[in-house]
């Protein structure tokens, strides 16, 4: 289970056993890098990139220090899915937002009171807000595209970042448009 695969990894690098081969998540991989586990693999990296040509910010997840600690074999990418109805009748179009300013514009249209009973029936945007995996996956896709990063050079977390803070403002302030549930 994903709530195992940290304490246990840590176990098998820290006992000098680490597995030879394990599916990962970008955090795990960094995780596992800043504990000494892994080995770089620019080699499989770059071939299958010239193969196949990898999407930039799937690569950017698992590189760090100039090298590339895991493969990208697949991605959970989170996509605006949106209804262009629903565009249409609270935003007056049937374009999708393309940027965070739209985003944030389109998700407050969006987010209404159908019937005037004072409850909010349909929210702008689905979000996590747990304590999760999900969440903390949705957050990172943020903080990757703002060039934020979890370590500086020396190891030391850097959660306080200028780009960390504005992936996590973002998300606060979208949040307000999420379903409470």
């Amino acid at each position: 289970m994903w709530g195992d695969a940290w304490p246990k990894t840590l176990a098998a690098i820290q006992a000098g056993n680490p597995p030879d081969f394990e599916f990962s998540i970008p955090d795990l991989t960094i995780f596992a890098y800043r504990n000494g586990g892994i080995i770089p693999v620019d080699d499989i990296v770059e071939a299958v990139d010239q193969a196949y040509k990898y999407i930039p910010s799937n690569l950017a997840m698992y590189r760090y220090d100039g090298r590339y600690w895991g493969v990208p074999i697949w991605t959970m990418p989170f996509v605006l899915i949106y209804r262009p109805s629903y565009l249409e009748k609270y935003v007056g179009t049937t374009e999708p937002p393309k940027t965070w300013d739209e985003w944030l514009e389109v998700a407050e249209k969006c987010t209404v009171d159908t019937d005037g009973d004072g409850k909010i029936d349909i929210y702008g945007v689905g979000l996590g807000g747990a304590k999760n995996l999900f969440t903390q996956e949705q957050v990172y896709s943020l903080m990757v595209n703002t060039g934020a990063t979890w370590f500086d050079e020396e190891g030391n977390v850097v959660f306080n970042s200028p780009a960390t803070i504005k992936a996590l403002s973002f998300y606060k302030e979208l949040y307000q448009y999420a379903d409470p549930a």
